[in-house]
């Protein structure tokens, strides 16, 4: 499994960009757009404007849409 720091700076990259991502975790994928950054969580957007945190440990795998 990748380490934690590893997708922590690809996400803040994907924040500054506002590009978005899918978002790997077991038996689902979460899409949209980054918005915050917390230590150890991370908050998206989704497409439909509803906000979703995701705690970092539990990504498996972050693509750039």
């Amino acid at each position: 499994m990748p380490s934690v720091n590893l997708f922590s700076d690809l996400l803040e990259i994907n924040k500054q960009e506002q590009q978005p991502v899918n978002i790997f975790i077991t038996n689902a994928v979460l899409s949209g757009i980054v918005s915050n950054l917390h230590p150890g969580i991370v908050e998206i957007r989704t497409t439909d404007n509803k906000r979703c945190f995701i705690a970092i440990e539990k990504i498996e795998a972050i693509t750039a849409i």
